[in-house]
């Protein structure tokens, strides 16, 4: 198994098509907060016939904060 230009050609093509399919959620999230992170992975693992390429997106749309508070008579 060689990483060579092709594989890492793949990888930039996946993370390229994860920022055009999820570009609508992304710019909405950005403009929910004041700072975005956005995390990929790639993953390899050799295939009979090369070398097979996964990746994937993650990030959170929005962010959820949260309190309750009471006080139980006793």
């Amino acid at each position: 198994m060689t990483i060579g230009t092709a594989t890492i050609a793949k990888i930039a093509d996946q993370i390229h098509q994860h920022m055009v399919d999820y570009n609508i959620k992304i710019d909405r999230a950005y403009s929910e907060t004041e700072e975005l992170s956005i995390s990929f992975s790639a993953k390899l693992s050799p295939d009979k016939n090369g070398v097979k390429v996964q990746t994937s997106i993650s990030f959170i749309e929005s962010r959820v904060k949260d309190s309750e508070t009471s006080v139980v008579e006793l």
